[in-house]
């Protein structure tokens, strides 16, 4: 069942398609699928923030899918979103997207709590960043998108540049 998963993931994301894998993991009821690590998580994660507002969703919006997935999370077992600074960039990067076309505020609060995390984890020293070739940039993408969110605030960036230095 885990090989079927994560090749159904890959295809899904090959596609440009992180909406159905999201549908699949969703109504895991229905499907009994799991998402089969965080890597494979942080990956939909980032599909979902990469695609273009007019994309097919699971949801409304690509902000309130990358939130669904990031509540799926402890649904099942993988590590928490508040200490994976992997996984909280990718959901920053789409909160910043969402912040261009005007959808961010509703989700300001939401958004100012994930950044504290974020900082908190980074500077905290314990953050784990092992990725792949390809994770690095999109790392180094997403986060150009949290420090525009971050200069918004009226906060420091040194952290963020920090962080950058370190990929």
């Amino acid at each position: 069942m885990l090989v079927l998963t994560i090749v159904a993931t890959g295809r899904c994301l090959n596609l440009g398609r992180p909406d159905i894998a999201l549908k699949v993991f969703a109504e895991r009821p229905k499907y009994g699928l799991d998402i089969p690590s965080s890597i494979a998580a942080r990956r939909i994660l980032h599909s979902i923030g990469s695609q273009k507002p007019t994309s097919p969703s699971f949801t409304d919006s690509p902000i309130n899918d990358a939130l669904l997935l990031a509540g799926l999370y402890p649904y099942f077992r993988l590590p928490d979103l508040s200490s994976d600074a992997i996984s909280l960039t990718f959901l920053l990067a789409t909160l910043s997207d969402g912040a261009k076309g005007g959808e961010i505020s509703q989700w300001a609060d939401q958004a100012k709590l994930l950044l504290d995390n974020l900082k908190k984890t980074v500077t905290g020293g314990a953050t784990n960043l092992s990725m792949d070739k390809r994770e690095k940039g999109w790392m180094k993408q997403s986060l150009e998108k949290v420090k525009g969110l971050v200069v918004a605030q009226g906060e420091g960036d040194e952290w963020v540049q920090s962080l950058q230095v370190t990929l």
